[in-house]
């Protein structure tokens, strides 16, 4: 990734290097990195870099430092971020190993869509991923790909309905009595 005159390349075993005017910079798990192996970059508007890997996501300033990481522990899915792109809009999409997931650059929050939302389904391939020149997210994976406009898919607005269908009470069910009372005292 070239990105202010600066070349940003991930590793296999060694994490994260920055070239920057005959310097070469390192970032690996030692300093944070959440693995050395480093599978795709992508650079937002904020001039952060994007850094996945199999054990997750690092957000990383100009200055070589973690800003912010995303993995199972606060809330994904699926550690393994196969491929990932910045829209140019705002969010950046991650191909995973348990979903498409939608990250929003401004303030970290996050949603995942799976096959019920429409798409080709969990399983995302390694670097299957482009930003078209007309603004599309192509996004491959295991049983096809997907390709949509980003400003198109709505956010996850309310939670699904909840819907009762048994209740039970140290193993027994328990039903409404007539006046739609479930327990008198």
């Amino acid at each position: 990734l070239v990105h202010n005159g600066d070349l940003w390349f991930g590793s296999l075993g060694q994490g994260l290097f920055k070239f920057h005017q005959g310097q070469l910079y390192n970032l690996d798990s030692e300093q944070g990195l959440l693995s050395n192996l480093v599978f795709m970059l992508s650079v937002d508007t904020k001039n952060r870099i994007w850094a996945s890997s199999e054990v997750g996501l690092n957000v990383v300033s100009e200055q070589v430092k973690i800003i912010q990481t995303f993995d199972r522990t606060n809330g994904l899915k699926n550690d393994a971020i196969w491929s990932l792109v910045y829209d140019q809009q705002g969010s950046v999409w991650l191909g995973t190993s348990g979903g498409l997931i939608r990250i929003n650059t401004s303030d970290f929050s996050y949603e995942t869509y799976v096959k019920a939302d429409g798409t080709q389904g969990l399983e995302y391939n390694f670097g299957a991923v482009w930003l078209a020149p007309d603004g599309r997210v192509f996004i491959g994976g295991s049983q096809g790909f997907n390709q949509f406009y980003p400003n198109t898919i709505a956010a996850h607005l309310q939670p699904a309905n909840i819907v009762l269908t048994e209740i039970s009470i140290l193993g027994k069910t328990i039903s409404p009595t007539h006046n739609n009372a479930l327990i008198s005292v």
